[in-house]
């Protein structure tokens, strides 16, 4: 008897939009969906630099998990450059999307389902860890409308520096 259990399947990727950084190039945007789990991810190429994960939990509550933008992504060299590093020991330019209006893009496709879903509020939380890889992210979310509180003692985690919610109006009826 074969015991072995069936594979799970992964939910697919579903094309979204096209989306344009502040310089003006366009970037797919695709949304991949479990039950009421999301994530969105933002391609240059066949490389993903940009992704926000988000949950539906109902009774009006959007909880925002993660919106990542990538800092440093090597470029792929040719020929010549492969030559020239090799020769004088160099690494390939990495290439940063944050500054480009990408994570404002993402949280703006959040913002555009929760109203579809209804939600009344936008809910998350703001690590340690994440402001020492991007020092302004707190900052970023309050420009955004984001409210902060500090952690509650004791039942949060030690990481945790604030929490943070966006009250988001209710769709409009014709």
């Amino acid at each position: 008897m074969n015991s072995a259990s069936p594979p799970v399947q992964q939910p697919a990727e579903i094309f979204v939009q096209a989306i344009q950084d502040c310089q003006g190039k366009s970037y797919p945007l695709f949304l991949r969906s479990q039950g009421d789990r999301h994530c969105l991810m933002i391609y240059d190429g066949a490389i993903c630099v940009g992704q926000a994960r988000y949950a539906w939990q109902g009774n009006g509550v959007l909880t925002l998990d993660d919106i990542a933008i990538a800092n440093r992504v090597p470029t792929v060299p040719n020929a010549w450059q492969r030559l020239q590093q090799r020769l004088f020991k160099t690494e390939p330019p990495a290439v940063s999307y944050r500054q480009r209006g990408l994570g404002k893009a993402l949280l703006a496709s959040i913002l555009d389902q929760g109203q579809r879903l209804g939600a009344t509020v936008l809910l998350g939380e703001v690590f340690q860890p994440d402001v020492d890889n991007n020092p302004d992210l707190l900052a970023w979310y309050q420009r955004r409308g984001f409210q902060a509180t500090p952690p509650t003692p004791g039942e949060d985690s030690e990481d945790l520096l604030a929490k943070i919610s966006l009250p988001l109006s209710p769709p409009q009826t014709p």
